[in-house]
């Protein structure tokens, strides 16, 4: 590696520098995103109102799933909550609105007097080297269960909490939360991946990716009937030849 020319150093301190800004833009366009699904989901609803016709609104981050068996409370969110510096209130206000909207799904939502708090970060492999699992916005996720009545406050009289992080090769984001009182907590860490979470694919993106994946068949189904034809062609040109 000692023969990298001196004139490539600028060229990668200029590409380290324009990765960094690229990073920082991604989680501004977040919350451009987060204002702009608030808008179309506003005006959606006075559609609907007037004129009785109903536009699906459902966003990838409004897929939540959440279940209360077993004395065990799990959460599941298709997203990673963004790191501390460049947490934005626009997250913040989406991470609890996600987190309200999983539990309502259910028909009563639990109280722990006392709990154990799990995080488990699925992140696509291609960026789980950088990806932080310490620092993230834990803080916002801990309040929302606050404010949910799951637990009565986030002392460390009434609870405690432990993160995790795993590389996956499903390209969805996901956030597992597990909530259980501390005796139970050798039931939610494992420290190992739950492989049905890490493969597990929103239900949506079916619907999201219809269109892209019938585009791509058709368009290797066409190649592959071109191919066919040409080694039909090439195959009548050999036996003429032969002829």
């Amino acid at each position: 590696m000692s023969n990298i020319p001196n004139d490539f150093i600028p060229l990668i301190e200029h590409l380290c520098k324009w990765t960094k800004e690229l990073e920082f833009s991604i989680y501004q366009i977040r919350e451009s995103m987060f204002l702009l699904q608030d808008k179309v989901k506003f005006y959606a609803n006075i559609i609907e109102d007037i004129h009785n016709h109903k536009i699906d609104t459902t966003f990838l981050s409004d897929i939540t799933e959440a279940k209360y068996e077993d004395n065990v409370l799990t959460i599941l969110i298709y997203d990673v909550p963004p790191v501390y510096k460049v947490a934005t209130q626009a997250d913040a206000l989406k991470w609890k609105e996600m987190i309200y909207n999983a539990l309502s799904c259910l028909p009563e939502v639990p109280c722990f007097e006392k709990a154990h708090i799990v995080f488990e970060f699925y992140v696509p492999h291609s960026v789980s080297i950088r990806a932080d699992t310490d620092n993230r916005m834990l803080k916002t996720l801990i309040n929302a269960l606050v404010i949910a009545g799951i637990i009565p406050d986030d002392t460390m009289y009434h609870m405690s909490f432990s993160c995790f992080g795993y590389p996956i090769e499903n390209m969805f984001y996901k956030t597992l939360i597990r909530v259980t009182h501390p005796d139970n907590i050798h039931r939610i860490i494992t420290a190992k991946p739950d492989m049905d979470v890490a493969n597990r694919t929103p239900t949506m993106s079916a619907q999201l990716y219809k269109g892209q994946i019938e585009k791509y068949i058709r368009k290797h189904h066409k190649k592959d009937n071109n191919l066919q034809e040409n080694k039909i062609q090439n195959n009548q040109t050999n036996t003429e030849e032969l002829l």
